[in-house]
């Protein structure tokens, strides 16, 4: 019975021994074929000999490699030789490559040699993807390298100095799906460039010289990036063909009007920041664009013949989520062209010249419509920063039934003061925004408004999860201003308002997470903070002496320099690292001890003496008693000493008197 444990014992032990053996080396062989593969920044001149045959993937990148020589290599899927000093591929340098995929021969010196190096093109018969970024190469350069590309489905030529795109620079890629072209100096494209690119999905032109966009026929495509050019107007002509187009990004060009897109189209993403949009003014551009299109297109097609807005009444059928008309010239909110956006959720007008909304004159120079009249049924998210608005609507709830964020930082906002607010409040000179009974919104940033008070009931009925009021100089916050959103707010931010203990009233908030009232005049903090199960505290830049009152079960991180700290009072310190509480900025943190400074990160090394209060009433006693007993000795020496100087003065006086007598008496004899 032994022998056959033993017996059993010994083989799985010896199976153990084969199978940790074999795991050994399996592991020897994956270790060395990644070590032969990673050649990158190895200061390389040439291909290294000796490569496993069996490499999946060889990355050269970032060396010295001048020359491409022929290599072995059949398994090989992707080559990197990026960033080197390649100039010359030999012919059938690629011969042996024959699953070559994904090459890459970013910012090499390919201009050079270009006939003989597109010759081992060749050979790269299944070649899907192709880097040939940052090589200096013209239109006729990048044309000859592709003319026996077949089957290459993405192409990537960042970079170089292509100036114009011809109806041959793509003949011979029919199979191309993604073309980026960015950061070149394309100023023109021939008609019909793109026609033979049925599968195109994807084209980057971005930071080119493009101008116009007079005809857009590319229907196949879902991406187009033409941002960072010189484009004055997109046209799109009227046709009933279905355009794939999802996302279009203009922004960065020089619009003075709205794109004229497809009549039919699946566009979700449409970026159009930074152009020169509302310049002339709604009503002035749309009549512009009017008579644009009838000039460039030479017809007097039904699309422009009824209503002034009638080259964009197509967008009343858009499928657009996303808007981005920021930093442009904006005076007045473009009402015509929106209204009717149905499945817009976030909308972006921040950084232009938008005052009051609600009397916006885009219908008509005498027009007084309410921005209510004009749903946005799905709007989710509105940005308005940096504006000059001090008015939106009457009725924020109707004009944004499922509105959840809306940004307000950098304008002339005054909220109203909750409950009390109605409509007839809109006839008196000093105009406010309502922003209670808004049961959807959730983020509200009224930041660097100028606002004063916030007052009772401000955001009643508003279920708020953050709440940014940073900035606003001298802000007062009455005791029950944030009682409305005790149970939902998470986020609070009262930041760099100058805000005294009386001038901040903040209600018991049971759900916030996170609290900043940096930068203001703060000796205390409220005791309400208590109720918070706070994760993250900023409390930089105020007059606090402790931070004892803080509650640390649930804190995280905190914030604490630029305060007044007691050295005496620090034991809270202690308590916020038994509590793991990171503290970014403790080196930069000091407390005062009597007459210096001391960084909280030096306390625990320093040798300071501290007293608590009944400490320091004994030892003034202490001192008292000391005091009063050295008086008292002093004064009893000098009583004693003065008595004996006394009898002295007597003694001296009597044997002076005798002698006097003594003397009388001796002259009398």
């Amino acid at each position: 019975m032994i022998m056959g444990r033993r017996l059993v014992m010994l083989m799985f032990m010896a199976l153990y021994a084969d199978s940790y053996s074999h795991f050994n080396k399996l592991s020897e062989d994956t270790h060395t074929r990644l070590k032969r593969n990673l050649w990158s920044q190895r200061n390389l001149s040439s291909i290294p000999l000796g490569l496993d045959e069996g490499l999946i993937k060889l990355d050269l990148s970032n060396n010295l490699i001048k020359n491409f020589t022929t290599i072995n290599l059949p398994f090989l899927e992707r080559l990197d030789v990026s960033y080197n000093h390649l100039s010359f591929i030999h012919t059938g340098a690629f011969k042996n490559l024959v699953q070559l995929h994904d090459l890459n021969l970013a910012s090499n010196s390919l201009n050079n040699n270009i006939i003989s190096n597109s010759q081992a093109f060749k050979d790269l018969h299944v070649l899907r993807s192709l880097d040939i970024s940052k090589n200096n190469l013209d239109e006729e350069a990048v044309k000859q390298y592709l003319s026996s590309a077949s089957s290459l489905d993405c192409l990537t030529a960042t970079g170089n100095v292509v100036s114009k795109l011809t109806t041959q620079s793509f003949a011979n890629t029919k199979n191309l799906r993604v073309i980026n072209l960015e950061n070149n100096l394309i100023s023109k494209i021939e008609e019909g460039t793109f026609n033979p690119l049925k599968k195109l999905a994807k084209l980057n032109l971005a930071r080119n010289n493009l101008a116009v966009i007079c005809d857009f026929k590319l229907s196949q495509v879902t991406y187009l990036n033409l941002s960072r050019n010189s484009i004055e107007f997109f046209i799109t002509h009227e046709t009933e063909e279905v355009y794939n187009l999802e996302v279009l990004d203009l922004s960065y060009n020089s619009l003075l009007y709205f794109p004229i897109l497809p009549k039919h189209n699946h566009l979700k993403y449409l970026h159009l920041q930074n152009n020169r949009l509302g310049a002339l003014g709604i009503v002035n551009s749309v009549a512009e664009a009017n008579h644009l299109y009838k000039d460039v297109t030479g017809s007097n097609h039904s699309r422009t013949e009824n209503e002034k807005d009638s080259v964009y009444s197509d967008w009343q059928i858009m499928p657009l989520v996303h808007l981005d008309l920021s930093s442009n010239h904006f005076r007045s909110f473009p009402l015509t062209m929106f209204r009717d956006l149905q499945s817009l959720e976030t909308l972006n007008i921040g950084n232009n010249c938008l005052q009051n909304i609600s009397n916006s004159n885009a219908l008509s120079e005498d027009s007084r419509t309410d921005i209510h009249n004009c749903l946005l049924p799905s709007l989710l998210h509105i940005n308005l920063k940096d504006n000059n608005i001090e008015y939106l609507s009457s009725n924020l709830s109707t004009t944004f039934p499922k509105i959840e964020t809306m940004v307000l930082k950098g304008n002339r906002v005054r909220p109203c003061s909750g409950q009390s607010f109605s409509i007839s409040d809109l006839t008196t000179d000093v105009q406010c925004i309502s922003f209670s009974n808004i049961s959807t919104l959730k983020h509200l940033d009224l930041q660097e408004n100028g606002i004063k008070t916030l007052l009772h009931g401000v955001f009643a009925n508003s279920p708020l999860v953050s709440l940014n009021l940073a900035g606003n100089k001298q802000l007062t916050i009455a005791k029950n201003a944030l009682k409305d959103v005790q149970n939902t707010l998470q986020f609070l931010s009262i930041g760099q308002n100058n805000v005294t203990d009386s001038q901040f009233g903040l209600a018991c908030m049971r759900e916030l997470r996170i609290l900043n009232v940096s930068d203001n005049n703060l000796k205390n903090l409220p005791s309400t903070t208590a109720c918070s199960p706070l994760l993250e505290l900023d409390v930089r830049n105020n007059s606090l002496t402790t931070l004892k009152n803080v509650t640390m079960s649930h804190l995280s991180i905190i914030y604490i320099s630029g305060n007044t700290f007691n050295c005496c009072q620090a034991t809270w310190l202690q308590s916020l690292k038994q509590e793991n509480v990171t503290i970014p900025d403790l080196d930069r943190t000091e407390c005062f001890h009597q007459t210096e400074f001391i960084t909280l990160s030096a306390l625990e090394n320093s040798n300071i003496m501290c007293f608590d209060k009944v400490t320091r009433g004994y030892a003034l006693l202490y001192i008292i008693i000391l005091c009063c007993v050295f008086i008292f000795v002093l004064i009893a020496t000098f009583g004693y000493t003065l008595s004996r100087t006394s009898c002295h003065f007597v003694d001296q006086y009597s044997i002076f008197s005798a002698s006097s007598i003594s003397l009388t008496n001796l002259v009398r004899d």
